[in-house]
């Protein structure tokens, strides 16, 4: 489904809508908030450019009747105390629930550039969307996808350290951040949203990030504590034992002191990167995948699949190199891309599935996690993710929820509409 003007939405459409968001309204506490909030879901699905109160509601209620509703709106927003992941999940669970074919969870953080230092949690930091540091918000998101449709479930600001110290206090007050909230790494806030994934009760499916998560091993262990897949971006540079690798305790030796606890490599091994790995298979280790047979042709390419251990843990200061045992990670299976005429690989996984799975599982689940960086896109570009113009932490994610909502009913939508599809083409068979 496209994103239509409000105006041109037929009554069947905002039938669903509301039918969509007003079970998800509960959240919230007065008659009078949930009917603001299902407005503000209407206005950012409406025909304003800029998805902020006030030409939101004047474009819905016209000019003369707007201040009063902008003020109550802005309330909804600032001053409400709803909560915003409960809000958003619970329509990720409709979502999910009502569609079987999706693949995969997605997660990502992305920036939300700013020109002034005011706005809660921003600083100078990375912003994928300018390629290096820019004053901005970053927001940790999750989403689930499939090859057609996908979805944004959920967001977290990330507070960067500077405004969690003593000198933060008046500026952490002017934008009303809760005294609970401290700083978490981004890894600690994606944990955060899967235990709550989790604990929802929704389906158990892969999960998919990109290297600047999947290269932390804590990151990676916790994931695989709860129980969960997944497959992650790693760079090339990531050491890793090679397939095959084992490992023993050394010989203690007469008149020595406590045996050692360290497990040794046999035959000598050191780790190695994925670049070096991938150098060192054989050409039969390689194939010709096709992942995907879309609107923009056969996808494909070459691939190597191998299980190896990933290699943290590693005690330098031994010639033959030792790791604790509980250091040892399990067997993964190593994902490179090697395309063909390139003197190098250009990308990498590691993943937790199983052992059996094979290498266009692999190569599907790896190259669908592109689906969340479209979601960016359309949340933005469509229904304003990047334009809230308030300061405070409540403003900002209820912003941010109610956003996540309207593209999660586009989701119903599109899935909607290709069942129709698929019914009538089956109704009328060429």
């Amino acid at each position: 489904m496209q994103l239509e003007a409000l105006e041109t939405l037929d009554a069947g459409a905002l039938e669903r809508l509301q039918e969509f968001v007003g079970p998800l309204l509960v959240e919230l506490e007065t008659a009078s908030e949930r009917r603001r909030a299902s407005e503000y879901v209407l206005g950012l699905l409406g025909p304003s450019e800029r998805k902020t109160v006030e030409p939101m509601v004047r474009a819905m209620r016209g000019v003369d009747r707007a201040p009063a509703r902008e003020r109550r709106m802005t309330e909804m927003l600032a001053d409400g105390s709803w909560n915003h992941r409960s809000f958003t999940l619970a329509g990720a669970e409709r979502l999910v629930r009502g569609y079987p074919h999706f693949a995969a969870y997605t997660l990502d953080d992305t920036a939300i550039l700013k020109q002034g230092e005011h706005s809660v949690g921003v600083a100078n930091q990375y912003a994928g969307c300018v390629g290096g540091l820019a004053n901005c918000q970053a927001i940790v998101t999750v989403g689930v996808a499939s090859e057609h449709v996908s979805s944004l479930l959920a967001g977290q600001l990330f507070l960067p350290q500077s405004w969690c110290t003593s000198d933060a206090a008046e500026r952490r007050a002017a934008c009303r951040v809760p005294a609970s909230i401290g700083h978490q790494t981004k890894s600690e806030i994606a944990l955060d949203i899967v235990q709550d994934v989790i604990a929802w009760g929704m389906p158990k499916l892969p999960w998919l990030v990109d290297s600047a998560y999947g290269d932390n091993t804590a990151f990676r262990c916790a994931l695989g504590r709860l129980g969960q897949s997944y497959v992650v971006g790693a760079s090339l540079g990531l050491t890793v034992w090679a397939p095959g690798t084992t490992f023993s305790l050394p010989p203690r030796k007469e008149g020595a002191g406590r045996p050692s606890t360290r497990l040794v490599a046999d035959e000598e091994r050191r780790p190695m990167t994925i670049a070096a790995l991938a150098k060192s298979l054989p050409r039969e280790a390689w194939q010709n995948v096709l992942w995907r047979d879309g609107s923009r042709g056969p996808q494909r390419g070459r691939f190597a699949a191998v299980r190896a251990r990933p290699a943290r843990g590693i005690h330098k200061s031994n010639s033959h190199g030792t790791v604790l045992p509980e250091a040892l990670q399990d067997e993964h299976w190593v994902l490179v891309h090697w395309p063909e005429g390139k003197p190098a690989p250009t990308k990498a996984w590691l993943s937790n599935l199983a052992d059996d799975t094979d290498i266009v599982t692999l190569v599907s689940l790896a190259r669908l996690r592109w689906r969340i960086e479209r979601d960016h896109e359309e949340s933005k570009g469509l229904l304003g993710f990047d334009h809230y113009e308030g300061r405070t932490w409540s403003g900002l994610h209820h912003h941010l929820a109610l956003v996540i909502v309207a593209e999660q009913f586009l989701a119903f939508e599109r899935i909607r509409e290709a069942r129709d599809a698929q019914a009538a083409t089956a109704a009328f068979p060429p």
